[in-house]
């Protein structure tokens, strides 16, 4: 008799006595209670983490960086600096397609990379040419050459990067 009193209570309180030691489930754990130090190791994965409730990683920032992509900058075609990371400055050199850009750093083991943008919603002008170097006489000094479509030095708009 005492047994089968045992037994209908435990069926009624929920609770698994026969399981093993440490072996818990769902019903016995309350909403927010479990802390990563609670979690063994590579037990939660894939499809068990809703990605749409992470918050953002406190280093993705730096993941730029560590891919290489050091400095950038956005040029207009008039050479007014935008939006940058280590640009100091930028200017047209010529009333057509000739720019510099200036650095925080030495540059000149780097690589670079320019790429001719739209200036805004009406301009069309992405056909053209760039080319980019290292300026003669300053190593944190880019020069940057756009031309149209068929060849001659305008001004575009243009961003380049710098990768160390």
């Amino acid at each position: 008799m005492a047994v089968a009193v045992i037994a209908l209570f435990s069926s009624l309180g929920g609770v698994s006595y026969g399981l093993g030691k440490g072996v818990i489930d769902g019903r016995e754990v309350k909403n927010r209670s479990l802390t990563g130090k609670d979690i063994k190791r590579n037990s939660v994965g894939g499809n068990a983490i809703k990605e749409s409730t992470l918050g953002p990683v406190p280093t993705a920032g730096a993941a730029l960086v560590a891919g290489g992509v050091t400095h950038f900058a956005a040029i207009n075609g008039e050479g007014q600096l935008g939006r940058r990371r280590g640009a100091l400055s930028a200017f047209k050199t010529s009333e057509d397609g000739d720019y510099q850009v200036v650095f925080d750093k030495d540059i000149s083991a780097c690589a670079y990379q320019a790429t001719i943008v739209n200036a805004g919603p009406t301009d069309n002008a992405l056909r053209g040419q760039i080319g980019v170097g290292l300026a003669e006489g300053d190593p944190r000094v880019l020069q940057v050459q756009t031309t149209n479509a068929a060849g001659s030095p305008s001004k575009r708009s243009f961003h380049v990067a710098v990768l160390c």
